[in-house]
């Protein structure tokens, strides 16, 4: 990526100025695993262009959604390796947050601009047919992109605990997230108009996509035997308990 070390300055304003540990931690941690990933996609990108590969944008996406994935769980190991060295007790809360930063981490190579960079690339376009790629590749790329937020996050959740089993101390109990929230509120960050017939699914396209439930619905749901979030929206003695649930858990802000 051209201009790399400036484009992830943008992405943190504080880096180098904050006072606080856990900010100036961030901050590097974004900027060297921002570094490997973008240097390891455009390999990739460069990759599908020269080798002309039969149905490049759905290798890319593949491509993109791996080395996303591989991304996020480093930066999961390198917070949760910060926080442990500043005798953090790595909390329920603590490993919550470290999920929603790595996903918040990973939702800047999401964005529309970032990923028109490595279809371009890897399409073998110019600048100029940027929007052409919107309408050829852009739609199937993202979604594909949206249905792998979930993996990521379970992989941030796994490297987070096998972190802890190697650092913490043996007698604490290995910290717990509710993923589910994590994802929603990073699936409402990223479409924030998003209706909460189309949010559920996309919550079911990444457990089918997962084929398991990354995602699951709440167990009080299942015992009225639903287990997918479309059919418990459709369902009317679970409407009201769907809709209450999704709209109190609130989008990140963008930081």
């Amino acid at each position: 990526m051209r201009d790399l070390d400036a484009f992830l300055q943008k992405l943190l304003p504080e880096m180098g100025k904050a006072k606080s540990g856990e900010v100036l931690l961030k901050s590097y941690v974004v900027y060297q695993v921002g570094k490997y990933f973008a240097v390891a996609m455009e390999e990739r990108a460069h990759f599908a262009a020269v080798c002309n590969l039969p149905r490049r944008e759905e290798w890319l996406a593949e491509a993109f959604c791996r080395c996303m994935e591989e991304a996020v769980t480093e930066f999961a190991d390198w917070l949760t390796q910060g926080l442990i060295s500043r005798k953090k007790l790595i909390t329920h809360q603590r490993a919550q947050m470290i999920v929603e930063e790595s996903l918040q981490f990973a939702s800047y190579y999401t964005a529309r601009q970032s990923t028109d960079k490595w279809l371009t690339l890897g399409l073998g376009l110019d600048d100029a047919e940027v929007e052409n790629v919107a309408g050829l590749a852009g739609m199937p790329f993202r979604t594909r992109i949206l249905e792998a937020t979930g993996r990521w996050a379970e992989q941030a959740e796994a490297r987070i605990k096998f972190r802890c089993l190697l650092l913490a101390r043996p007698a604490r109990p290995l910290p717990q997230t509710d993923l589910a929230k994590v994802i929603i509120a990073r699936t409402k960050a990223d479409s924030p108009r998003i209706t909460q017939k189309k949010l559920c699914g996309k919550l079911d396209a990444m457990n089918d996509r997962a084929q398991k439930e990354i995602v699951p619905v709440r167990k009080t749901w299942k015992k009225l035997g639903e287990r997918s979030w479309c059919g418990a929206l459709a369902k009317p003695e679970l409407k009201n308990r769907v809709t209450t649930f999704l709209s109190r858990i609130p989008a990140p802000r963008r930081r």
